[in-house]
């Protein structure tokens, strides 16, 4: 059990640090095509909700309204976290499917592995 934990915050830690440089980079962090019925997605929104709290800023989700007072009413105790992106913003985008795409091959992970850290960790 000790090695399945160890391992999974080795991804998570990968995780953050892509969103951090992703953030530097775009001089803000925007989530682009994320789908929040996807279990990836939503772990990764759970990692970014974590990064931007320890950084001190917002983020942006790019998604529909209705999607969005959804994700805003599942995560209503940090809903100060997150916006909807809107044009008025000054920030690159950071592609969600992409950037997990990346990750699951440069460390050679399981398809499910996100969905089963998010169900591990993040899931209550």
């Amino acid at each position: 059990m000790e090695t399945k934990i160890g391992y999974y915050d080795q991804i998570v830690g990968a995780t953050m640090t892509n969103i951090i440089v992703s953030t530097i980079e775009n001089k803000g962090l925007v989530l682009d095509n994320f789908n929040p019925h996807n279990m990836d997605h939503i772990y990764f929104f759970e990692i970014a909700m974590m990064t931007s709290q320890i950084q001190g800023q917002k983020f942006y989700v790019n998604i529909g309204l209705f999607d969005y007072f959804i994700l805003k009413m599942r995560n209503w105790k940090r809903r100060q976290t997150f916006k909807r992106y809107s044009k008025k913003v000054e920030a690159g985008m950071t592609d969600v499917q992409f950037l997990l795409d990346y990750m699951t091959e440069q460390l050679q992970l399981d398809k499910g592995v996100y969905e089963v850290i998010y169900n591990e960790y993040y899931k209550s």
